[in-house]
This record gives structure tokens, C-alpha cells and sequence, in this order.
């Protein structure tokens, strides 16, 4: 049975469940408070200069491809994911840095400098 539905908030989040819905035949409208979507994605623009307000890290790229794949669609058709070895770094006061990526001897390694 089609339903109205609404999501409320553009997140990575709100924007699968919409996606999910809307495939399924849902008649489904999304709500956001910002000019424009993203949740935790949105890009702040602040004179002139332009700050990610993230994801630092996308967990679970697979659940991209199910949600395009359940329109009927291919994902790599709108955008390509790339694999970043670290996946992010964090600098301190001093610029001491803390790199990540999905290597646990690597992450071990880096734990240890910090805190041997």
C-alpha cells in the first residue's frame, strides 16, 4: 500500500531511508532546515572559504551502491569513491599527527607513538 511518508533531515541517514522508501513506491517528502542537503556532509562557505563539516570517514561505501542499486541505477554513474590511505589525520596544538587508516599493525603503530 503507497503511503505519504516525511523524512525529516538530509543526512546521509534521512537521505537512505527517502531513497529506500521512494523505491519501494512511497510517496515520500524530505525536509531539511539548511539551504541545502548533507547532515553531518554539508559544506559550510564562510567568506569566501570553504569548510567540510564532514564525514571524516564513510564506513559502509556498500550501502551506497544498495540504495542506487534499489532505483534501478548504478552509483558510479553520479559519483566515484576513492580509497584514502590515511584515511584522515589528526594534528594537535603542536602539530604532532595521529594518522588513521584501516590497517590495524599501522593503527598499533601509531598508537605508539603517542603513548608508548
Amino acid at each position: 500500500m503507497k503511503q505519504k511518508i516525511i523524512v525529516i533531515g538530509s543526512g546521509f541517514g534521512g537521505l537512505g531511508v527517502a531513497a529506500r522508501l521512494a523505491a519501494r513506491g512511497h510517496d515520500v517528502t524530505l525536509f531539511e532546515k539548511r539551504d541545502k542537503l548533507g547532515g553531518r556532509a554539508y559544506t559550510y562557505e564562510i567568506n569566501g572559504f570553504k569548510f567540510d563539516g564532514g564525514p571524516t570517514v564513510i564506513t559502509a561505501p556498500w550501502l551506497f551502491d544498495e540504495i542506487w542499486e534499489l532505483a534501478g541505477r548504478r552509483r558510479e554513474d553520479y559519483f566515484k569513491l576513492v580509497q584514502l590511505d590515511p584515511f584522515y589525520k589528526i594534528f594537535d596544538h603542536t602539530g604532532r599527527s595521529f594518522s588513521y587508516n584501516g590497517d590495524h599493525e599501522y593503527i598499533l603503530q601509531q598508537i605508539e607513538r603517542w603513548n608508548p
